[in-house]
């Protein structure tokens, strides 16, 4: 699920069980204490405003705003609750330390201690101000435990910022290990397959935008199921890892993207390279890879690639998939020629298959 969807299914959840929980007690509160009908109707006002930030934030595209407004919105709800029923004496302060935990779940480390100093400002703000402040359910409070229940409803939200910050920070650290594991392939530590999609995808939208030339290159092992066969799959793992560790070593760090696509494939995407220079890389990156030292069990084991390559200016291409094809194209020929060596798929061949696969669209359209 991509994390967008997941922030959104959180935010929303919270929306929700904040809704739940004012519409609770709207309903139940009445059967136990006598108050005003004041009160009875700022209730269902606060209900009806929780209900449409549910919908709000179900039905729209989420935005990173989104969790700041459903806290913002709940704690401004709640505050005139808090002061018609007893300031600090409220029933409904039990509410304030859950505000620092529900931030650090949809926000960060800084705005859940922004929440708990604002929470604790306010119950001081209350006991200071506390004979003003009346009290709707027409309830006695005992005033010399004013005090002593603003200090512990602060040792609440203090207590409750630490658990949420320590909370997230673990949550963080086990997501972003799952994260990697879940887009990285296991052997050689490169980006999997369906990260190199996305990449690609992102860096087609982003040349699109500027009409700059996107490449991709397909690097393919030579005979590796025959390394496996001879040699053992131990050897031909080392291959892999060793080929990875090139294409690291020579690829630019910051602005190609790197990973594994096949059982013996790899591939290299670029931005801003045209067609020349896609070949002269092509051909450096075969070059290293002959030279490299790939040793198992004391033998050399002796490996080659065959890349096979498509470069377009991102306004050409319609999906990810077309340049891949080329590519895979280009090394299936040359791969045919007896391997070892570049090939580029050539702009007309490229262009060909663009026509070919929207004519294909046009006829299912059609039928």
């Amino acid at each position: 699920m991509p994390i967008n969807a997941i922030r959104q299914k959180t935010t929303v959840t919270l929306s929700l069980s904040l809704f739940f929980i004012i519409l609770l007690a709207s309903l139940i509160m009445p059967m136990f204490s006598d108050h005003s009908s004041e009160l009875t109707w700022l209730g269902w006002g606060t209900v009806a405003l929780m209900g449409a930030l549910v919908l709000y934030t179900k039905y729209t595209p989420w935005q990173t705003y989104h969790p700041y407004i459903v806290v913002c919105v709940s704690a401004f709800a709640l505050v005139p609750f808090i002061l018609l029923t007893g300031g600090v004496f409220s029933q409904y302060t039990v509410l304030l330390p859950l505000f620092p935990v529900l931030v650090s779940m949809v926000a960060n480390e800084r705005a859940t201690w922004f929440m708990g100093v604002g929470s604790m400002v306010f119950v001081v703000a209350m006991t200071l101000n506390h004979a003003y402040l009346s009290d709707l359910h027409y309830q006695l409070a005992h005033s010399d435990m004013l005090v002593l229940r603003a200090f512990w409803l602060n040792v609440a939200v203090i207590i409750s910022c630490i658990f949420g910050i320590s909370f997230t920070r673990v949550h963080r650290l086990y997501g972003r290990r799952f994260e990697e594991q879940a887009n990285q392939d296991k052997l050689t530590g490169l980006a999997n397959r369906n990260t190199l999609l996305n990449q690609l995808d992102e860096q087609l939208n982003d040349a699109a935008n500027t009409g700059d030339w996107i490449s991709v290159l397909l690097v393919d092992i030579d005979q590796l199921k025959l390394i496996n066969m001879q040699r053992g799959q131990q050897a031909g793992d080392e291959c892999l890892r060793v080929i990875a560790l090139v294409l690291h070593q020579h690829i630019r760090a910051r602005k190609d993207v790197l990973g594994r696509y096949g059982e013996a494939e790899f591939a290299v995407i670029m931005q801003g390279v045209n067609q020349s220079d896609t070949h002269k890389i092509a051909e450096k990156l075969r070059h290293r890879i002959n030279e490299a030292k790939i040793e198992h069990q004391g033998q050399v084991v002796n490996a080659s690639v065959t890349i096979g390559y498509s470069c377009l200016q991102a306004d050409h291409v319609v999906d990810a998939n077309q340049l891949l094809t080329a590519a895979d194209r280009a090394v299936y020929t040359g791969k045919r020629e007896g391997g070892n060596q570049v090939v580029g798929a050539e702009e007309a061949i490229v262009t060909s298959i663009l026509l070919k696969e929207s004519k294909i669209r046009e006829y299912e359209v059609l039928n």
